[in-house]
């Protein structure tokens, strides 16, 4: 998250395209009842609309998405996230 902000602020970088992964629910207990005792490998995560407002261009959302019951439902939640 720093390393994003820092390199945004360097003039250097205005023209990278910055993809975030490790994006999870908006609370951490969503993902961890997704995973049901899962080992969580993720050190640094955050929500979608908290990877957009750092300055991410892009984000990966991965066994959220490709664990849940209705991926396509997950997927759209994690995309409205980004609204609210």
């Amino acid at each position: 998250m720093s390393m994003l902000v820092s390199l945004q602020k360097n003039n250097e970088f205005n023209d990278m395209y910055f993809v975030t992964p490790g994006i999870r629910g908006a609370s951490q207990s969503e993902f961890d009842n997704l995973t049901k005792n899962k080992l969580q490998d993720q050190k640094r995560t955050m929500s979608a609309k908290e990877a957009i407002e750092y300055g991410a261009s892009a984000i990966v959302v991965g066994r959220p998405i490709l664990e849940a019951s209705k991926p396509k439902n997950e997927a759209l939640k994690y995309s409205m996230s980004i609204f609210e």
